[in-house]
């Protein structure tokens, strides 16, 4: 049976693709002048309510009251709480989409509210239960209208607030990619993402731009997966909890799986003769957290003489790992050789036709 929150989200999706015109279209702004900063404000906002922690905290504050109540109280405090949460994101939905439909239409982009699993629980009252978290995007639905309206920017008359709804953008690109596990989404922009890419260099807009531009340069070699995973072990980043950090709050065979899943992605990608660039990156930034925690495990005293020990040898393993792993890098399988001869002979006919 549906839930509330089921419920909503589909009334939302819904409400996009079928919702008539009830009102005239707002006049087109001057393409130079459109600001899509009081947009991302929207969105983030928007975003910080139904968020994953948002939620699960909702969600762990109820288990907390239904502790402390009468269990016919709660179900109705539980009910309400629902409810509101649903007017809240329906009222949040109906306002973003009011004030920037049509200048969003304009200049190809249009809004996507996303609803993903975030995490599985155990409940007291319901047993295990997913936990679902709502995100507002942006979709770029006519490449071709975006590109037009980033080529009437400059970058020397650009507002701070258009630079942050550029970046609005560039980041819904991201996790529209990184969420849609078919690729489906990339495929359809594919085409011009290079030159949406271009045109934020020109603008002189970096941040999620130029994760963009990662990504993009990852689908290009056929090493998107790679480096998403690569991004999920926090290896790309010497913030969160990466190889660097591994050793401060792990026992041995958590400590020993994460570098072995870290070996076997650079294994897998050091056979791809297009990712030989990325392979070489990833071996340095293995090499050189590998380095790090040995020394922060010489110089600290908080862990025991056996579990330091061990890790010193998992380490060393490793290390002697990513050497044997690195040599192989620069050597070309022939199936990858054959390969990429045939792409270029299918673009050479290709071109005769």
């Amino acid at each position: 049976m549906e839930n509330l929150e089921e419920q909503s989200f589909r009334d939302e999706k819904e409400s996009i693709k079928d919702k008539p015109e009830t009102t005239e279209r707002k006049p087109k702004i001057d393409l130079k002048n459109i600001d899509l900063g009081k947009l991302s404000e929207a969105l983030k906002e928007y975003n910080k309510e139904f968020s994953l922690g948002a939620i699960m905290g909702k969600t762990m504050a109820d288990a907390m009251i239904r502790m402390i109540s009468e269990a016919g109280e709660q179900s109705i405090e539980s009910d309400e709480s629902k409810l509101d949460s649903v007017v809240k994101k329906q009222i949040l939905w109906g306002k973003i989409e009011k004030n920037f439909k049509d200048m969003l239409s304009q200049i190809g982009l249009s809004l996507a509210p996303i609803e993903e699993k975030g995490a599985t629980i155990l409940s007291t009252e319901s047993g295990i239960s997913d936990i679902h978290y709502s995100e507002m995007r942006v979709d770029v639905e006519h490449p071709n209208l975006f590109i037009n309206y980033l080529s009437s920017l400059d970058e020397d008359s650009l507002t701070r607030s258009q630079v942050d709804g550029l970046e609005e953008v560039a980041k819904s690109l991201c996790s529209q990619i990184k969420t849609d596990k078919k690729r489906e989404y990339l495929f359809n922009i594919y085409g011009e993402l290079d030159k949406i890419i271009d045109y934020y260099k020109k603008l002189g807009i970096g941040g999620p731009a130029e994760k963009l531009e990662s990504y993009f340069n990852a689908a290009k070699g056929r090493y998107l997966e790679e480096y998403l995973e690569a991004e999920k072990l926090n290896l790309l980043t010497s913030e969160g909890f990466g190889p660097n950090h591994w050793h401060e709050d792990a026992n041995v065979d958590y400590y020993e799986r994460k570098w072995r899943e870290s070996l076997d992605l650079l294994k897998v990608v050091s056979h791809n003769a297009r990712a030989k660039e990325f392979a070489k990156e990833l071996a340095e930034i293995l090499r050189s957290s590998v380095q790090k925690a040995k020394a922060d495990l010489e110089n600290r005293k908080i862990y025991d003489d056996f579990r330091g020990e061990e890790f010193k040898m998992i380490l060393s393993k490793v290390l002697e790992e990513i050497d044997v792993i690195e040599s192989s890098i620069s050597e070309t399988p022939k199936g990858e050789i054959d390969e990429a001869r045939r792409e270029i002979d299918d673009l050479f006919k290709e071109e005769e036709d």
